[in-house]
């Protein structure tokens, strides 16, 4: 069993997982301005939005009892930074086609609307907003892939996507991808969140960070 799976409850709102890489810096991108997260073609998000989403973010697990244990806030930022990369695809594909009003799509997003209504009333009040947030991206990246298919995948690929190295690329089981230069591990320790392939291991490696590089408690902590 992948260890990045521990959070999948926390992620059913969003279409990412919490777990990725800790970096501790690097170069940014050739075109990425200091400051900024990351860049999906004219638009992108600051550090300083992610460093508050990633709060929510995590705020939302712990409260909620649907994080167990503790995972690198680290890996928090840079699954939010993923589904911002993956919902700006998203928009900017639907606006390349010009299918902003095409039905189906209209009518898949009125339905997972309704759909996220109807948890948000579970969800406390203080909590909604990021909750609303993540299952909003995720809703609309999965049918806005489904209904671009091959098609979305060979344009994605060509967008210009530029990301501060502490916010690698995930993949569908939230690994950490090699796509590019930015996405590379920058330091011993984050090799070892992405290499550990035993909750041991992992496990070891979340109780080596300071508490305020986590999310979370500890077992023995």
């Amino acid at each position: 069993m992948r260890i990045q799976r521990r959070l999948a409850s926390v992620t059913a709102v969003s279409a990412v997982t919490l777990f990725g890489l800790t970096a501790c810096g690097g170069d940014l991108g050739p075109e990425l301005h200091p400051g900024t997260a990351a860049a999906v073609g004219d638009s992108s998000i600051s550090i300083s939005t992610v460093d508050d989403k990633s709060e929510q973010l995590c705020r939302f697990g712990v409260e909620t009892g649907q994080l167990e244990g503790a995972v690198p806030m680290a890996s928090v930022r840079s699954s939010y930074v993923q589904a911002y990369v993956d919902h700006q695809l998203a928009e900017q594909y639907v606006e390349h086609i010009d299918a902003a009003n095409d039905p189906t799509l209209l009518a898949q997003v009125k339905e997972a609307r309704s759909g996220m209504e109807a948890q948000l009333e579970q969800v406390p009040s203080t909590l909604r907003p990021i909750f609303e947030d993540m299952a909003s991206k995720s809703s609309y990246i999965e049918i806005v892939q489904g209904l671009g298919g091959e098609d979305y995948k060979k344009w994605a690929a060509e967008v210009d996507v530029q990301r501060d190295p502490r916010f690698p690329a995930l993949d569908e089981q939230g690994m950490v991808t090699t796509a590019n230069e930015l996405s590379v591990p920058v330091s011993d320790l984050a090799r070892a969140a992405v290499s550990a392939e035993s909750q041991q291991e992992y496990d070891a490696y979340v109780a080596s960070l300071p508490e305020s590089q986590k999310c979370g408690t500890t077992p023995d902590a």
